[in-house]
């Protein structure tokens, strides 16, 4: 297993006064950079950005963006669905 463990940052999103939705961010204590485009070998319409080290995904109305020391999701509903999210994600990464 890649990633054992992180750290998990929760915020509410500055996008809109109208609505309320939460970002998420899982700090890592791992590298994950040469899982990134196995990733993008795998996801459908994933965008690997070699030169930034970085990959963007959308699935399921999330925007998510995985790089070497995190991985980002926004457009969640509550804490509930940001841990749900986040440890997919994770998940995600360690079955790859």
């Amino acid at each position: 297993m890649l990633i054992e463990s992180y750290e998990l940052e929760i915020a509410v999103s500055t996008h809109s006064a109208d609505q309320v939705e939460y970002e998420a961010i899982a700090h890592l204590e791992v590298d994950i950079r040469e899982i990134l485009p196995y990733l993008n070998a795998t996801l459908s319409r994933a965008i690997y950005s070699p030169g930034r080290q970085s990959l963007a995904w959308r699935n399921e109305g999330h925007n998510i963006g995985f790089w070497p020391d995190r991985i980002a999701a926004d457009d969640l509903e509550n804490r509930e669905e940001a841990q749900k999210v986040i440890q997919s994600l994770v998940d995600l990464v360690n079955q790859t």
